[in-house]
């Protein structure tokens, strides 16, 4: 059991000891549930002691004003496949969308659109209620012909309902290499073959400008790339914030603020707030 705001540290972490597969549940409003699953061969003496140097560092830094208790168990699951597919229910939150998985038939949806994603260890499933803001926002923001950055693209979620929807050109930009085979996988499980990228090469967007700039990230990452994901984004552009907690909403007004943003809407969900922007 985690603090929210510290979901993408800790699948980081677990990424970096050669997790297989994770669930995340949040439990209420501050914290979070992480049971992540390892090969059978791993060093669980040596996973459970880099956790437990995480964990405690973690624990040392977070805002002791918010009471959020730190666990750790190991639990012998050898059916965490069949527990993953059994607790992965489809996504219809989304207006015209049903997010599935490779055991559903999409032929037993009727949505207009459906995407298939594979939970690898990239964030983005479609289940956390920031991902699904942000779906509902690119619902809103994207028109047929649009260029859309997704900053931050994880699984490629995002990526792919953007072309979904129309999108001419979409590109998916990770700064972290390992997740860009996740993305890769979910682009061939759609079938989809048109003018989408993902990349963790940051210099292939340099300089460019895009209809829309998706960034479902979290709020320090926002505070310190504000600027850039701004300069991403076309004149008349549609930016689209996400990964905010909900009691953090005051420090993202003042920053848009201070860097003269004051044309947005909102949209909360679950305790977590995304902000649509006009740029």
């Amino acid at each position: 059991v985690i603090p929210n705001s510290e979901e993408g540290q800790a699948l980081n972490q677990l990424e970096d000891l050669g997790f297989i597969g994770a669930e995340a549940q949040m439990r209420d409003s501050n914290t979070l549930v992480i049971k992540a699953y390892f090969p059978s061969d791993a060093d669980m003496d040596l996973i459970k002691a880099e956790l437990e140097n995480y964990l405690r560092g973690m624990y040392r830094n977070f805002d002791s004003s918010v009471q959020a208790p730190v666990e750790f168990s190991f639990d012998d699951n050898s059916g965490w496949k069949k527990n993953i597919e059994e607790k992965l229910k489809p996504v219809m939150d989304v207006p015209g969308l049903a997010v599935l998985y490779p055991w559903h038939n999409p032929d037993d949806f009727t949505k207009k659109i459906k995407l298939t994603i594979n939970p690898g260890t990239a964030f983005g499933t479609g289940q956390h209620p920031s991902t699904i803001l942000s779906l509902k926002a690119l619902h809103e923001a994207v028109k047929s012909g649009d260029t859309v950055l997704d900053y931050g693209s994880g699984s490629g979620i995002l990526s792919l309902y953007a072309y979904k929807l129309g999108a001419l050109k979409v590109i998916g930009y990770d700064n972290d290499p390992g997740v860009i085979a996740n993305s890769s996988e979910n682009l061939d499980l759609n079938g989809i073959s048109g003018d989408i990228v993902f990349t963790f090469k940051k210099d292939i967007i340099q300089n460019m400008k895009f209809d829309v700039v998706a960034a479902n990230l979290d709020f320090e990452l926002v505070y310190d790339l504000i600027n850039e994901l701004v300069g991403f984004a076309k004149e008349e552009g549609k930016l689209i914030l996400s990964g905010i907690e909900a009691h953090q909403i005051d420090g993202v007004k003042e920053l848009l603020s201070v860097n003269g943003l004051n044309r947005y809407g909102m949209d909360l969900l679950d305790g977590w707030i995304v902000f649509i922007l006009d740029v």
